[in-house]
């Protein structure tokens, strides 16, 4: 009896590590701000503008956790600083500007090479953002 108790509590125990293992490798993305560095075109819609096809905005990496996302040619969209953090699906990662109010402002799939973000620019109207989707040009 005494072996099996000891017997069941090892096979806890291991289910216990394996479970973190698996854990502890999911928090890493596999995705890195070199990842989404870059030119993306897609479609922009923001209160200046209405909506615009085939637009194109550029990614440049400041350190391993921070891009700017900015225009591509032109000013017609806001330039910004985003903070990137693992995603909680595999290889992607999540866009945080620290200065917005909305809680996530986009992601990046390295499956897809796909941004999308929405950023408030700024005012008490809720509806005062800009929207961006887009992919990876090669």
């Amino acid at each position: 009896m005494m072996k099996r108790t000891f017997d069941f509590f090892k096979m806890v125990l291991l289910t216990t590590v394996v479970a973190v293992s698996i854990s502890a490798c999911n928090s890493s993305t596999g995705v890195s701000a070199d990842d989404v560095v870059g030119t993306y075109v897609g479609t922009l819609q923001n209160p200046t503008m209405g909506m615009v096809e085939d637009y194109r905005i550029t990614v440049t990496k400041n350190s391993d956790t921070e891009v700017t996302i900015a225009p591509a040619s032109g000013g017609d969209s806001a330039t910004f600083n985003a903070t990137l953090e693992a995603g909680s699906v595999a290889n992607t990662l999540i866009l945080k500007v620290a200065t917005d109010i909305l809680a996530n402002n986009g992601s990046y799939s390295k499956l897809t090479e796909g941004l999308s973000y929405t950023l408030h620019l700024g005012g008490d109207d809720e509806h005062n953002v800009e929207v961006f989707v887009g992919k990876k040009v090669h």
